[in-house]
């Protein structure tokens, strides 16, 4: 009996230790299935992902952020239609030096690439992008995707393309930083972008970027087309206008969905709308190819009024525009340098119109005004006077070839004489005490004749 007993003990000993080791087998089976998911970057849970957007305590960022999430005022330029290119040409691309305020640069930001590489390594930035390093295996370049969770990014019309870019990571790259990213080859299509350096990880020599990413796909994936257009900076009521479908991915049909224009509807690559109605319209584009159809992207256009035809008050040579937000004054068709006011001085015979803006951005032209009161070079003989600059700032030439001595009478505006001058060949005047205005200048020989009179400009 009292071997059973110790016999017992030692076999409930003996399943404690077994008991011990299963579960420390397991435990460590675990970890280094884990450490396996980590090694090769490959998650199925994209949560893990959004999970890490919500917890981030920057969003968005501060250099360049406009032109970064395509919000800036030259979002409009970019051309979508994409060019096939790769990590060894875009690297080598002329740039200029990038300055952390400046404007979306033309041409090289206002292109998009595609490029078939490799995602070497992957960062989570504290303004909460995901920083991507392209390869082709000896050159690199940085493309990064914006987060739609930030409120500066979802406000992009194309915040929906970050994100799908955003879960293709998720689903494939864990989560947090990764140094060495193990998945097949990617196609990645992205907005040209210069980022001042700051010792970012796989930046470019030429510091060009692809930021934003707005599509990736396995290299080997059949994928449908992701569908994407620009609008034009201003639409004005009863104007027509193009789109075009820049879908990636090789579409080969669309639908146009343009409730409220003329057409309402289209299945044109680049159809022509007109919205004869101010206000506020949705423009939606899907695109199909073999492999499916894209979903939905949509862009909401305001479409301003039109202008009053601007009438034109003449007094003499004095132009005057009904009132409007911003005027540019035309002679025989063509845009008067500086003649940007309300009212217009005309120094020279000929037809005029001017051409005024709303705050829509929407134009007016006015009809044409005829002037032939400028007495412009009016000369008794045949003798030339040159009179410059005109219109003047502070100072006034004139100079003549002949040798005779000329008397110069300079008129204000109010019609007074102001200045009495003696010419021999060339004379400069100062004007700087003088009001802006128009002024008539005469030129006499001795006896008082006249030979010549213009009205100068002085600003």
């Amino acid at each position: 009996m009292k071997h059973a007993k110790k016999f017992f003990r030692h076999y409930q000993f003996i399943l404690f230790v077994l008991f011990g080791l299963s579960s420390l087998i397991l435990f460590l089976r675990a970890q280094n299935q884990q450490a396996t998911i980590l090694q090769n970057s490959s998650v199925g849970n994209s949560q893990l992902e959004e999970d890490e957007d919500e917890l981030t305590t920057n969003c968005g960022g501060v250099e360049r952020w406009d032109e970064k999430v395509l919000t800036d005022p030259l979002a409009y330029t970019v051309i979508f239609a994409s060019h096939p290119s790769s990590v060894a040409h875009l690297v080598v691309i002329t740039t200029p030096t990038p300055g952390t305020t400046m404007p979306r640069y033309q041409p090289v930001e206002d292109s998009v690439y595609t490029i078939n590489c490799n995602i070497t390594i992957k960062k989570a930035e504290t303004d909460s992008d995901f920083h991507l390093v392209l390869s082709n295996g000896t050159k690199t370049l940085i493309g990064e995707i914006p987060c739609s969770a930030c409120s500066s990014v979802a406000v992009s019309p194309y915040s929906n393309l970050f994100q799908r870019c955003r879960n293709f990571i998720n689903a494939n790259i864990a989560s947090g930083n990764v140094s060495s990213v193990s998945i097949p080859a990617v196609v990645v299509t992205g907005v040209a972008f210069v980022d001042p350096p700051h010792g970012q990880t796989g930046a470019a020599p030429n510091n060009l970027e692809l930021h934003p990413i707005l599509d990736i796909h396995f290299a080997s994936s059949a994928v449908a087309p992701v569908a994407i257009f620009n609008i034009p900076n201003t639409i004005c009521a009863g104007q027509s206008f193009t789109l075009t479908d820049n879908s990636f991915n090789n579409p080969t049909s669309r639908n146009w969905t343009l409730t409220g224009g003329t057409p309402s509807s289209s299945t044109a690559q680049s159809p022509t709308i007109t919205y004869n109605t101010p206000g506020t319209y949705t423009i939606t584009l899907t695109s199909t190819n073999a492999n499916g159809t894209s979903p939905s992207f949509s862009r909401v256009i305001t479409v301003g009024s039109v202008p009053a035809v601007p009438t034109v008050n003449q007094n003499s040579n004095a132009l005057t525009s009904s009132t409007a937000t911003t005027y540019q004054w035309f002679l025989n068709g063509a845009a008067i340098s500086g003649a940007t006011s309300q009212t217009y001085t005309a120094t020279a015979n000929g037809n005029y119109y001017v051409v005024i803006t709303n705050a829509s951005g929407c134009t007016s032209q006015s009809a044409t005004v005829a002037v032939t009161t400028t007495g412009v070079n009016e000369s008794a003989e045949k003798i030339k006077f040159n009179i410059y600059p005109n219109p003047a700032k502070d100072h006034v030439n004139i100079e003549t070839e002949d040798n005779s001595r000329y008397i110069i009478y300079i008129t204000n505006p109010l019609g007074q004489q102001v200045l009495r001058k003696t010419l021999l060949k060339k004379l400069e005047i100062d004007l700087s005490g003088f009001s802006k205005g128009v002024y008539a200048i005469e030129v006499r020989n001795e006896n008082e004749i006249k030979y010549h009179t213009q009205k100068i400009i002085l600003e």
